[in-house]
């Protein structure tokens, strides 16, 4: 009986993914946990949009729904504001970069800053490298 709910609980999600325009197809791979109902999905959805994306964005890179928002957002986005990311150049940065939301601060992010220092990239600047300088996002993988 469990697991007729989780299918059903799997494909109102999936309805509810594709009333936006995403591709449920695209979070296939992606182990979402049991929890994931359309509750879930609904809180992802409205955060992401309250940072300016769109539906036509998350349907550019629906992965972003499969990233907790007080495990994973959250604690990036705070790092970010922290470096001093503006608040408006945070659409275009997550447009541009959409997987800095599931990244790691201590293992991806914090790296990545470190290196920007290294190179002589003062601080109060590393924020404005960050939003400009697409190729560096890249750095993630590597740092």
């Amino acid at each position: 009986m469990e697991g007729l709910a989780i299918l059903a609980r799997s494909a109102d999600v999936d309805a509810f993914l594709a009333s936006l325009g995403v591709d449920p197809g695209e979070l296939a791979g992606l182990e979402l946990p049991a929890t994931a109902t359309v509750d879930v999905m609904r809180e992802r959805v409205k955060f992401l949009q309250s940072l300016g994306l769109s539906n036509e964005d998350l349907a550019a890179y629906p992965l972003a729904l499969g990233c907790s928002v007080r495990k994973n957002m959250v604690p990036v986005l705070d790092y970010l504001g922290k470096l001093g990311v503006r608040q408006d150049a945070l659409p275009d940065l997550l447009r541009r970069y959409p997987q800095v939301l599931h990244a790691s601060v201590v293992v991806d992010l914090a790296p990545v800053v470190k290196y920007l220092q290294g190179m002589d990239v003062r601080p109060h600047d590393v924020p404005r490298v960050l939003e400009r300088v697409e190729f560096l996002h890249s750095l993630v993988l590597f740092a």
